[in-house]
């Protein structure tokens, strides 16, 4: 999906959007909002897909970020569902239907119940979003150095809250 997601985002700002477009201003206002749902709650998602603003941080995944995060992307996929797709022009359709998707995938783990029984979800949240945050394009090794800084420092927290989140899981075979 990322590499959905810029050429759809790009095309966005590029092409741009006929004055008095039914629906442009709301959908421009949803991208924003998702971006800055991202870059406070989703870092390494963020990082993921190419947004700069967050690749020093990573949240933990507690049970009281599951049902904030859920409640947001409920609340959001509804806010998406009410926009008239048939009045976007195709450039904020393509934006419209890659929200969408990415909405949905996100909300997938969340209906599923993955995040409390699946330790392959932490892996972006660890390692990954360590190495993530140290390889950032277009950024100078005094910044990856602070990404991967900032996100070693975090880490411990992130392990401590994934052993409290995934206390439906069955141990591995190692335990």
């Amino acid at each position: 999906l990322r590499s959905l997601l810029a050429p759809a985002l790009a095309l966005a700002l590029v092409a741009g959007v006929a004055p008095g477009a039914a629906g442009s201003g709301t959908l421009r206002e949803a991208d924003a909002e998702y971006r800055r749902h991202l870059l406070r709650a989703r870092p390494a998602l963020a990082t993921h897909l190419g947004l700069r603003g967050s690749d020093a941080r990573l949240v933990p995944v507690t049970e009281a970020a599951l049902r904030s995060d859920d409640a947001w992307l409920d609340r959001f996929a509804a806010r998406l569902a009410a926009l008239d797709r048939r009045a976007l022009a195709p450039p904020e359709a393509v934006l419209f239907d890659t929200l969408r998707a990415r909405v949905e995938r996100e909300r997938a783990p969340h209906a599923s119940g993955a995040w409390r029984r699946d330790p392959a979800l932490y892996l972006e949240l660890g390692p990954g979003a360590v190495l993530a945050g140290a390889t950032a394009p277009g950024t100078g090794p005094c910044t990856r150095m602070k990404n991967a800084v900032g996100r070693l420092r975090a880490l411990p927290e992130v392990l401590r809250a994934a052993r409290v989140t995934l206390r439906d899981g069955a141990p591995s075979s190692g335990d």
